[in-house]
């Protein structure tokens, strides 16, 4: 265990200097937020594994869209593998995108999927970018309703998808993710067609997603009992097979956000009461040192201030230059 430990911080460690090599402070400073609202099963994934997931995501998406909409027997391909990893505009396009997903709290194939069938109602000659999924401006202005209703179709569905071992109710730790989970899942089970008899039997009892306590309120006392004690038999019987819960290290509790603290703190800032933020403020300090020891490394805040610099010289050459000083 302590080896998965060392092998996942290592990892977390390397992943969140990729990122600072590749994208800017102020998309890195926008990930604390989105801890807050992303889907499930990815607040425990680093973000440079969040964009990846989203990259494989997109490049599926896009290639099923353009057989759809445009040419079946073209091939295509969207992402440019060579690129991912290198501070480029197509890597930053990825991260935005991938950013946009997570503010409205959606798997990226679910993502993608509405917004091609939103985007493609009206003639297009291209498809979207990562970073231009979402639309214009007016476009934004129609999609949050159908969206609403978009999401409540597809709850039970996305539900039943989820294998995230750190959302197990054996490895319950009382994360702020954790309990966002339970809050929505309980939303999930309201909008699904199954009973909650059943919604109990799979999600307390088979995937044990949910306490079985949490059916009481919505079974009422004395059909909750009776149920429970049908399902405990069926269990002790191996009628019911419970999904066991997985052994994880304190590292793989790391919130998604873990190392990109917000720039500025307040009451509010959900750093305030994580429990990660002692070891959070560590890992960036120790990545800050890593950096600074190795001259060769650029940040894309450094590729972007040399960038300036050089423009900047560039145009004051041009404004001192004898051509444009007798002209």
């Amino acid at each position: 265990m302590l080896d998965i430990a060392r092998q996942l911080a290592s990892r977390r460690v390397k992943e969140n200097i990729d990122a600072r090599r590749c994208i800017k402070s102020k998309y890195l400073n926008l990930e604390c937020d989105l801890q807050q609202s992303k889907w499930f099963a990815y607040r425990f994934m680093s973000p440079w594994q969040a964009t990846r997931k989203f990259a494989l995501a997109y490049n599926d998406f896009y290639q099923r869209s353009f057989a759809r909409h445009f040419d079946r027997n073209a091939k295509v391909q969207p992402v440019d593998w060579t690129e991912f990893g290198k501070p480029c505009r197509s890597m930053t396009h990825l991260w935005i995108g991938r950013q946009s997903a997570d503010r409205l709290g959606m798997p990226y194939e679910a993502y993608l999927e509405f917004f091609d069938d939103f985007n493609m109602r009206r003639t297009r000659k291209h498809l979207p970018r990562p970073n231009q999924i979402e639309g214009s401006s007016e476009a934004k202005k129609l999609w949050p309703s159908k969206l609403a209703e978009f999401l409540m179709e597809r709850a039970w569905n996305e539900l039943a998808r989820i294998n995230t071992p750190q959302l197990h109710v054996g490895n319950y730790r009382e994360l702020s993710a954790q309990d966002a989970f339970r809050q929505w899942a309980v939303t999930a089970v309201r909008s699904s067609s199954l009973t909650y008899e059943q919604a109990m039997g799979e999600l307390s009892y088979r995937r044990c997603l949910l306490p079985p306590d949490t059916f009481r309120a919505m079974l009422g006392d004395e059909v909750y009992d009776d149920r429970r004690q049908r399902l405990e038999a069926d269990r002790r019987a191996r009628r019911i097979v419970s999904q066991n819960a997985e052994t994880l290290c304190t590292a793989a509790y790391w919130p998604s956000c873990f190392g990109f603290r917000r720039a500025t703190e307040n009451a509010s800032s959900p750093c305030q009461t994580c429990p990660f933020t002692v070891d959070c403020h560590k890992v960036e300090v120790k990545i800050a040192a890593l950096i600074a020891a190795d001259p060769t490394m650029m940040t894309a805040d450094d590729l972007k201030r040399n960038s300036d610099r050089e423009r900047q010289a560039s145009h004051r050459k041009k404004r001192g230059s004898p051509e444009r000083l007798l002209s």
